[in-house]
């Protein structure tokens, strides 16, 4: 890798949060760790992620919420998003993939090197 990929990390449970940037980060990934929809809205004021982590449940605003102002949002409309969620909704898995998310993971069901596995897909590495 050369230049570090940017990771926005959407999620509110504070274990979780922590324990999947450090995680991210020691894979070489610069990590933005945002708590809620509009933490993460204005983490993306100075920086465009390379790719953003997704939690659905959200204390402000429903994780597919947030992924539609993202499409919405001229300078974050093509970036990547990577759902991990513990809803494992079909209807939230019709929308996210309308929406053109990555993948949907059930994070319940994946080991934190899963998800690494899946984001170095992402960025083709």
């Amino acid at each position: 890798m050369d230049t570090p990929k940017t990771i926005l990390l959407v999620e509110d449970d504070v274990f979780l949060r922590d324990l999947l940037a450090k995680k991210v980060g020691l894979e070489g990934f610069d990590i933005i760790s945002a708590s809620s929809g509009a933490d993460a809205f204005s983490k993306c004021g100075d920086v465009v992620p390379s790719l953003v982590l997704l939690d659905l449940l959200l204390p402000d605003m429903n994780g597919l919420e947030v992924l539609k102002r993202f499409r919405e949002d001229e300078r974050l409309k093509d970036v990547p998003v990577l759902i991990l969620s513990n809803i494992d909704q079909e209807a939230d898995k019709i929308e996210a993939k309308r929406l053109g998310v990555e993948g949907f993971m059930v994070k319940s069901d994946v080991l934190p090197q899963e998800i690494i596995n899946k984001i170095r897909e992402i960025f083709s590495l």
